[in-house]
Protein backbone atom coordinates (compact mmCIF):
# COMPACT_ATOMS: atom_id res chain seq x y z
CA UNK A 1 0.00 0.00 0.00
CA UNK A 2 1.24 3.25 -0.96
CA UNK A 3 0.75 6.28 0.20
CA UNK A 4 1.12 10.65 -0.90
CA UNK A 5 2.60 12.96 1.44
CA UNK A 6 1.95 16.38 1.90
CA UNK A 7 3.88 18.83 4.33
CA UNK A 8 2.14 16.23 6.99
CA UNK A 9 -1.09 14.98 5.10
CA UNK A 10 -1.33 11.62 4.95
CA UNK A 11 -3.31 9.73 1.81
CA UNK A 12 -3.06 6.44 1.92
CA UNK A 13 -3.40 5.17 -1.62
CA UNK A 14 -6.39 2.65 -0.90
CA UNK A 15 -9.83 4.66 -2.11
CA UNK A 16 -9.86 7.50 -4.55
CA UNK A 17 -9.81 11.04 -3.19
CA UNK A 18 -11.68 14.02 -4.49
CA UNK A 19 -9.26 17.08 -4.92
CA UNK A 20 -12.14 20.05 -4.79
CA UNK A 21 -11.37 22.98 -7.70
CA UNK A 22 -11.87 26.39 -6.35
CA UNK A 23 -10.64 29.23 -9.16
CA UNK A 24 -10.61 32.37 -7.96
CA UNK A 25 -10.35 34.24 -11.93
CA UNK A 26 -12.23 35.83 -13.83
CA UNK A 27 -11.83 33.80 -16.69
CA UNK A 28 -11.99 30.08 -15.96
CA UNK A 29 -14.17 28.05 -18.36
CA UNK A 30 -16.66 26.84 -15.78
CA UNK A 31 -16.55 28.97 -12.53
CA UNK A 32 -14.87 32.27 -13.57
CA UNK A 33 -15.98 34.94 -11.47
CA UNK A 34 -18.15 33.76 -8.95
CA UNK A 35 -15.42 33.48 -6.35
CA UNK A 36 -12.77 36.33 -6.66
CA UNK A 37 -13.31 37.81 -3.74
CA UNK A 38 -11.62 36.50 -0.28
CA UNK A 39 -15.31 36.23 1.57
CA UNK A 40 -16.57 34.52 -1.23
CA UNK A 41 -13.61 32.04 -1.98
CA UNK A 42 -14.13 31.20 1.86
CA UNK A 43 -17.60 30.31 1.97
CA UNK A 44 -16.74 28.03 -1.38
CA UNK A 45 -13.87 26.48 0.01
CA UNK A 46 -15.94 25.49 3.39
CA UNK A 47 -18.83 24.41 1.03
CA UNK A 48 -16.35 22.05 -1.34
CA UNK A 49 -14.81 20.79 2.44
CA UNK A 50 -18.87 20.19 3.80
CA UNK A 51 -19.41 18.26 0.58
CA UNK A 52 -16.49 16.10 1.24
CA UNK A 53 -13.43 17.20 -0.51
CA UNK A 54 -10.20 15.60 0.42
CA UNK A 55 -8.21 18.55 -1.46
CA UNK A 56 -9.04 22.15 -2.10
CA UNK A 57 -7.02 23.01 -5.18
CA UNK A 58 -6.72 26.81 -5.22
CA UNK A 59 -6.32 28.36 -8.96
CA UNK A 60 -5.51 32.13 -9.71
CA UNK A 61 -4.97 31.57 -13.25
CA UNK A 62 -7.24 29.86 -16.10
CA UNK A 63 -5.61 27.31 -18.24
CA UNK A 64 -8.67 26.82 -20.42
CA UNK A 65 -8.19 25.82 -23.79
CA UNK A 66 -6.85 29.18 -25.83
CA UNK A 67 -6.05 31.08 -22.63
CA UNK A 68 -4.22 33.66 -22.36
CA UNK A 69 -1.24 33.61 -19.32
CA UNK A 70 -1.09 36.75 -16.93
CA UNK A 71 2.07 37.57 -15.00
CA UNK A 72 2.85 35.50 -12.60
CA UNK A 73 2.34 39.09 -10.56
CA UNK A 74 -1.31 39.27 -11.27
CA UNK A 75 -2.05 36.08 -10.19
CA UNK A 76 -0.66 36.29 -6.83
CA UNK A 77 -2.21 39.29 -6.08
CA UNK A 78 -5.64 36.89 -6.99
CA UNK A 79 -4.15 34.44 -4.47
CA UNK A 80 -2.27 36.58 -1.54
CA UNK A 81 -5.60 37.89 0.67
CA UNK A 82 -7.74 34.28 0.16
CA UNK A 83 -4.61 31.50 0.26
CA UNK A 84 -3.98 32.61 4.44
CA UNK A 85 -7.30 32.95 5.16
CA UNK A 86 -8.13 29.29 4.02
CA UNK A 87 -5.33 28.06 5.26
CA UNK A 88 -6.53 29.42 8.66
CA UNK A 89 -10.37 28.54 8.09
CA UNK A 90 -10.30 25.07 6.39
CA UNK A 91 -9.18 21.22 7.86
CA UNK A 92 -8.75 20.12 4.19
CA UNK A 93 -4.98 20.62 3.33
CA UNK A 94 -4.91 23.48 0.16
CA UNK A 95 -3.31 22.67 -3.34
CA UNK A 96 -2.00 25.54 -5.13
CA UNK A 97 -3.05 25.03 -8.61
CA UNK A 98 -0.01 27.48 -10.34
CA UNK A 99 3.03 27.25 -13.44
CA UNK A 100 5.02 30.04 -11.89
CA UNK A 101 7.87 28.83 -9.73
CA UNK A 102 7.35 32.53 -8.01
CA UNK A 103 3.96 31.89 -7.12
CA UNK A 104 4.80 28.76 -5.79
CA UNK A 105 7.70 29.74 -3.53
CA UNK A 106 5.04 32.13 -2.44
CA UNK A 107 2.04 30.24 -1.56
CA UNK A 108 4.74 27.47 -0.21
CA UNK A 109 6.05 29.98 2.44
CA UNK A 110 2.11 30.69 3.17
CA UNK A 111 1.88 27.05 4.03
CA UNK A 112 0.20 25.53 1.12
CA UNK A 113 0.43 21.78 1.24
CA UNK A 114 0.87 21.03 -2.68
CA UNK A 115 1.82 22.36 -5.50
CA UNK A 116 -0.74 21.55 -8.98
CA UNK A 117 1.68 22.50 -12.54
CA UNK A 118 -0.29 22.30 -14.87
CA UNK A 119 3.20 22.45 -17.38
CA UNK A 120 4.76 19.35 -15.54
CA UNK A 121 6.89 20.78 -12.82
CA UNK A 122 10.32 22.15 -14.70
CA UNK A 123 13.41 22.41 -13.17
CA UNK A 124 12.63 25.90 -11.92
CA UNK A 125 9.39 24.52 -10.47
CA UNK A 126 10.99 21.29 -8.94
CA UNK A 127 13.73 23.37 -7.82
CA UNK A 128 11.35 26.24 -6.23
CA UNK A 129 9.37 23.28 -4.36
CA UNK A 130 12.49 21.33 -3.33
CA UNK A 131 13.09 20.80 0.44
CA UNK A 132 9.83 22.49 1.25
CA UNK A 133 8.25 18.66 1.93
CA UNK A 134 5.13 19.59 0.02
CA UNK A 135 3.14 17.20 -2.92
CA UNK A 136 3.49 17.49 -6.44
CA UNK A 137 1.39 17.20 -9.26
CA UNK A 138 2.47 16.19 -12.14
CA UNK A 139 0.93 17.35 -15.18
CA UNK A 140 1.37 15.86 -18.39
CA UNK A 141 1.09 18.21 -20.87
CA UNK A 142 1.96 16.35 -24.25
CA UNK A 143 -1.22 15.65 -26.53
CA UNK A 144 -0.80 14.92 -30.26
CA UNK A 145 1.01 11.79 -29.84
CA UNK A 146 -2.00 9.76 -30.89
CA UNK A 147 -1.81 6.08 -30.49
CA UNK A 148 1.69 6.31 -28.83
CA UNK A 149 -0.01 8.62 -25.83
CA UNK A 150 0.40 6.49 -23.08
CA UNK A 151 3.89 5.18 -23.68
CA UNK A 152 4.75 8.84 -24.62
CA UNK A 153 2.99 9.91 -21.07
CA UNK A 154 4.97 7.28 -19.32
CA UNK A 155 8.37 8.37 -21.07
CA UNK A 156 7.52 12.09 -19.61
CA UNK A 157 6.72 10.76 -15.88
CA UNK A 158 9.66 8.84 -15.93
CA UNK A 159 12.18 11.89 -16.87
CA UNK A 160 10.10 14.06 -14.26
CA UNK A 161 10.42 11.12 -11.80
CA UNK A 162 14.12 11.11 -12.35
CA UNK A 163 15.15 14.59 -12.34
CA UNK A 164 12.67 14.96 -8.74
CA UNK A 165 14.96 12.24 -6.65
CA UNK A 166 18.16 14.31 -8.12
CA UNK A 167 16.53 17.08 -6.04
CA UNK A 168 16.11 15.02 -2.90
CA UNK A 169 12.04 14.73 -3.85
CA UNK A 170 10.92 11.01 -2.41
CA UNK A 171 8.36 9.15 -4.64
CA UNK A 172 5.87 9.46 -2.08
CA UNK A 173 5.73 13.11 -2.57
CA UNK A 174 4.92 13.12 -6.32
CA UNK A 175 1.29 12.58 -7.83
CA UNK A 176 1.24 12.65 -11.76
CA UNK A 177 -1.45 13.98 -14.04
CA UNK A 178 -1.57 12.37 -17.34
CA UNK A 179 -3.58 15.79 -18.61
CA UNK A 180 -6.83 14.90 -20.17
CA UNK A 181 -7.98 18.16 -21.89
CA UNK A 182 -4.03 19.54 -22.49
CA UNK A 183 -3.33 19.35 -25.62
CA UNK A 184 -4.82 15.90 -26.67
CA UNK A 185 -7.60 15.05 -28.32
CA UNK A 186 -10.72 12.98 -27.88
CA UNK A 187 -9.32 9.36 -28.74
CA UNK A 188 -6.39 10.14 -26.49
CA UNK A 189 -8.61 11.49 -23.96
CA UNK A 190 -10.61 8.01 -23.85
CA UNK A 191 -7.45 5.92 -23.97
CA UNK A 192 -5.71 8.23 -21.12
CA UNK A 193 -8.69 7.53 -18.60
CA UNK A 194 -9.86 3.82 -19.82
CA UNK A 195 -6.08 3.21 -19.10
CA UNK A 196 -4.67 6.01 -16.49
CA UNK A 197 -3.47 2.51 -14.14
CA UNK A 198 -0.72 1.61 -16.46
CA UNK A 199 0.23 5.42 -15.90
CA UNK A 200 1.69 4.54 -12.61
CA UNK A 201 5.33 5.26 -11.90
CA UNK A 202 6.82 3.42 -8.39
CA UNK A 203 5.21 4.56 -5.36
CA UNK A 204 3.79 7.77 -7.17
CA UNK A 205 -0.09 8.66 -6.84
CA UNK A 206 -1.95 9.44 -9.33
CA UNK A 207 -4.76 11.92 -10.45
CA UNK A 208 -6.96 12.54 -13.18
CA UNK A 209 -8.84 15.39 -14.19
CA UNK A 210 -11.85 15.25 -16.88
CA UNK A 211 -14.17 17.36 -14.84
CA UNK A 212 -16.74 19.01 -17.34
CA UNK A 213 -14.12 19.37 -20.23
CA UNK A 214 -14.43 18.37 -24.01
CA UNK A 215 -14.24 14.78 -23.50
CA UNK A 216 -17.03 14.76 -21.66
CA UNK A 217 -19.44 16.66 -23.87
CA UNK A 218 -18.53 14.65 -26.68
CA UNK A 219 -18.58 11.53 -24.92
CA UNK A 220 -21.94 11.78 -23.00
CA UNK A 221 -23.85 13.87 -26.17
CA UNK A 222 -21.68 12.61 -29.00
CA UNK A 223 -20.03 14.19 -31.64
CA UNK A 224 -22.84 15.99 -33.74
CA UNK A 225 -24.34 17.25 -30.42
CA UNK A 226 -21.37 17.89 -27.66
CA UNK A 227 -22.98 18.49 -24.19
CA UNK A 228 -23.31 22.19 -22.61
CA UNK A 229 -21.17 22.98 -19.67
CA UNK A 230 -23.59 22.38 -17.37
CA UNK A 231 -24.65 19.05 -18.55
CA UNK A 232 -21.47 17.45 -18.37
CA UNK A 233 -21.91 16.36 -14.88
CA UNK A 234 -23.23 12.74 -15.63
CA UNK A 235 -19.86 12.01 -18.18
CA UNK A 236 -17.56 13.48 -15.62
CA UNK A 237 -18.71 10.92 -12.88
CA UNK A 238 -18.67 8.21 -15.36
CA UNK A 239 -15.13 9.15 -16.55
CA UNK A 240 -13.95 9.63 -13.40
CA UNK A 241 -14.83 6.31 -12.12
CA UNK A 242 -13.41 4.61 -15.07
CA UNK A 243 -10.25 5.88 -13.98
CA UNK A 244 -10.67 5.04 -10.29
CA UNK A 245 -11.60 1.66 -11.27
CA UNK A 246 -8.18 1.53 -13.54
CA UNK A 247 -6.17 2.74 -10.61
CA UNK A 248 -6.65 6.76 -10.16
CA UNK A 249 -5.67 7.59 -6.36
CA UNK A 250 -6.98 11.05 -7.08
CA UNK A 251 -9.98 13.29 -8.83
CA UNK A 252 -9.89 16.79 -9.51
CA UNK A 253 -13.61 17.83 -9.58
CA UNK A 254 -16.10 20.97 -9.73
CA UNK A 255 -19.29 19.01 -8.55
CA UNK A 256 -17.62 17.73 -5.74
CA UNK A 257 -20.61 16.35 -3.71
CA UNK A 258 -21.34 14.35 -6.39
CA UNK A 259 -17.98 13.50 -7.01
CA UNK A 260 -17.19 12.07 -3.77
CA UNK A 261 -20.33 9.97 -3.53
CA UNK A 262 -19.27 8.51 -6.94
CA UNK A 263 -15.70 7.82 -5.61
CA UNK A 264 -17.32 5.82 -2.44
CA UNK A 265 -18.71 3.30 -5.12
CA UNK A 266 -15.72 3.56 -7.74
CA UNK A 267 -13.41 3.00 -4.49
CA UNK A 268 -16.09 -0.39 -3.03
CA UNK A 269 -15.97 -1.61 -6.58
CA UNK A 270 -12.15 -1.38 -7.07
CA UNK A 271 -11.42 -2.95 -3.69
CA UNK A 272 -13.71 -6.40 -4.96
CA UNK A 273 -11.78 -6.26 -8.42
CA UNK A 274 -8.39 -6.27 -7.20
CA UNK A 275 -9.72 -8.97 -4.48
CA UNK A 276 -11.62 -11.04 -7.44
CA UNK A 277 -8.93 -10.51 -9.52
CA UNK A 278 -12.27 -9.40 -12.30
CA UNK A 279 -12.82 -6.80 -14.56
CA UNK A 280 -9.14 -6.93 -15.54
CA UNK A 281 -7.22 -8.49 -18.20
CA UNK A 282 -4.58 -10.72 -16.21
CA UNK A 283 -1.38 -12.09 -18.11
CA UNK A 284 1.11 -14.75 -16.08
CA UNK A 285 4.76 -14.32 -15.47
CA UNK A 286 6.57 -17.42 -14.29
CA UNK A 287 9.57 -17.93 -12.27
CA UNK A 288 9.68 -22.12 -11.58
CA UNK A 289 12.71 -24.10 -9.11
CA UNK A 290 14.06 -21.10 -7.90
CA UNK A 291 16.65 -22.60 -4.98
CA UNK A 292 17.14 -20.88 -1.78
CA UNK A 293 18.92 -21.64 1.36
CA UNK A 294 17.70 -20.75 4.39
CA UNK A 295 17.18 -21.33 8.09
CA UNK A 296 13.24 -21.75 8.34
CA UNK A 297 11.94 -24.65 10.36
CA UNK A 298 10.68 -25.69 13.92
CA UNK A 299 13.32 -28.12 14.75
CA UNK A 300 16.47 -26.26 16.20
CA UNK A 301 18.78 -28.14 14.01
CA UNK A 302 16.95 -26.43 10.76
CA UNK A 303 17.20 -22.87 12.09
CA UNK A 304 21.22 -23.70 13.07
CA UNK A 305 22.12 -25.72 9.92
CA UNK A 306 19.61 -24.37 7.08
CA UNK A 307 18.52 -26.21 4.49
CA UNK A 308 17.49 -25.81 0.58
CA UNK A 309 14.27 -24.48 -0.57
CA UNK A 310 12.39 -24.47 -3.79
CA UNK A 311 10.10 -21.32 -5.06
CA UNK A 312 7.97 -21.53 -7.63
CA UNK A 313 6.26 -17.83 -8.25
CA UNK A 314 2.86 -16.93 -11.25
CA UNK A 315 2.59 -13.47 -10.92
CA UNK A 316 -0.47 -12.05 -12.23
CA UNK A 317 -0.21 -8.55 -14.66
CA UNK A 318 -1.85 -6.84 -17.04
CA UNK A 319 0.89 -7.10 -19.99
CA UNK A 320 -0.35 -5.44 -22.59
CA UNK A 321 1.33 -2.88 -23.23
CA UNK A 322 4.40 -4.83 -23.11
CA UNK A 323 3.50 -6.74 -25.65
CA UNK A 324 3.49 -3.62 -27.94
CA UNK A 325 5.90 -1.20 -26.72
CA UNK A 326 8.56 -3.79 -26.27
CA UNK A 327 10.34 -1.81 -23.58
CA UNK A 328 11.12 -3.62 -20.47
CA UNK A 329 9.32 -0.43 -18.03
CA UNK A 330 6.24 -1.66 -19.61
CA UNK A 331 6.36 -4.98 -17.66
CA UNK A 332 7.58 -7.18 -14.65
CA UNK A 333 11.38 -7.63 -13.90
CA UNK A 334 11.88 -10.79 -13.67
CA UNK A 335 15.44 -10.15 -12.08
CA UNK A 336 14.18 -7.71 -9.42
CA UNK A 337 11.69 -10.17 -9.02
CA UNK A 338 14.16 -12.78 -7.71
CA UNK A 339 16.29 -10.06 -5.81
CA UNK A 340 13.48 -9.18 -3.57
CA UNK A 341 12.26 -12.83 -3.36
CA UNK A 342 15.85 -13.82 -2.22
CA UNK A 343 16.43 -10.93 -0.04
CA UNK A 344 13.30 -11.43 1.79
CA UNK A 345 13.01 -15.06 2.15
CA UNK A 346 16.57 -14.88 3.65
CA UNK A 347 17.12 -11.86 6.20
CA UNK A 348 14.41 -13.34 8.83
CA UNK A 349 14.13 -17.69 10.00
CA UNK A 350 10.67 -18.77 10.90
CA UNK A 351 9.18 -21.27 12.25
CA UNK A 352 6.33 -21.88 9.40
CA UNK A 353 6.61 -22.03 5.63
CA UNK A 354 3.55 -20.58 5.66
CA UNK A 355 4.83 -17.41 7.27
CA UNK A 356 8.06 -17.42 5.21
CA UNK A 357 5.71 -17.24 2.42
CA UNK A 358 3.41 -15.13 3.05
CA UNK A 359 6.12 -12.00 3.70
CA UNK A 360 7.47 -13.33 0.17
CA UNK A 361 4.33 -12.15 -1.72
CA UNK A 362 4.01 -9.16 0.46
CA UNK A 363 7.14 -7.62 -0.61
CA UNK A 364 6.68 -9.11 -4.13
CA UNK A 365 3.27 -7.01 -4.41
CA UNK A 366 4.71 -4.39 -2.32
CA UNK A 367 7.92 -3.35 -4.25
CA UNK A 368 6.71 -4.42 -7.80
CA UNK A 369 3.12 -2.25 -8.51
CA UNK A 370 2.35 -4.13 -11.83
CA UNK A 371 1.99 -7.33 -10.35
CA UNK A 372 -1.85 -7.44 -9.19
CA UNK A 373 -1.51 -10.93 -7.87
CA UNK A 374 1.26 -13.52 -6.80
CA UNK A 375 1.15 -17.13 -6.02
CA UNK A 376 4.04 -18.75 -4.38
CA UNK A 377 4.59 -22.64 -3.76
CA UNK A 378 6.93 -23.22 -1.45
CA UNK A 379 8.95 -26.65 -1.22
CA UNK A 380 11.20 -28.34 1.45
CA UNK A 381 12.35 -30.92 -0.40
CA UNK A 382 14.44 -31.77 2.80
CA UNK A 383 11.92 -31.81 5.48
CA UNK A 384 12.84 -33.03 8.54
CA UNK A 385 10.24 -36.32 8.31
CA UNK A 386 10.83 -40.40 8.17
CA UNK A 387 9.50 -41.31 5.09
CA UNK A 388 10.80 -41.34 1.34
CA UNK A 389 8.75 -38.23 -0.49
CA UNK A 390 9.91 -35.88 -3.33
CA UNK A 391 8.89 -32.55 -1.12
CA UNK A 392 6.52 -30.76 1.94
CA UNK A 393 5.02 -27.84 1.01
CA UNK A 394 2.92 -25.23 0.75
CA UNK A 395 1.37 -22.46 -2.44
CA UNK A 396 -0.44 -19.60 -1.23
CA UNK A 397 -2.25 -16.83 -3.00
CA UNK A 398 -2.05 -12.96 -2.02
CA UNK A 399 -4.13 -10.04 -4.38
CA UNK A 400 -3.30 -6.71 -4.58
CA UNK A 401 -5.12 -5.01 -1.54
CA UNK A 402 -4.29 -7.88 0.67
CA UNK A 403 -0.68 -7.01 1.20
CA UNK A 404 -1.40 -5.91 4.90
CA UNK A 405 -3.73 -8.30 6.05
CA UNK A 406 -1.47 -10.19 8.12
Amino acid sequence: MGRFLARGRVFPLTRPYVMGILNVTPDSFSDGGRYCSPELALARGLELQAQGADVIDLGGQSTRPGFTAVPWQEEWNRLKDVLPLLLRELDAPLSVDTFYPQVAEKALAAGAHIVNDVTGFGKEMLRAAAGSGCGCVVNCPLGGQGGEVLSATRRFFQTRLEEAARLGFSEEQLCFDPGVGFGTNYEEDLTLLANAGSLRMGDCALLVGASRKRVTARGGGGESAPLALEDRLAPTLAAHTAAALSGADFLRAHDVKEAVTAARMAGALRGKITQEGRGQTMDTIWLKGLEIFAYHGVNPEEKEQGQRFLLDLELQADLRKARGSDDLRDTVNYAGVRKTVQRVFTEAKYDLIERAAQVVCQAVLREHPLVQAVTLTLKKPEAPMNAVFDYAGVTITLRRGEEESL
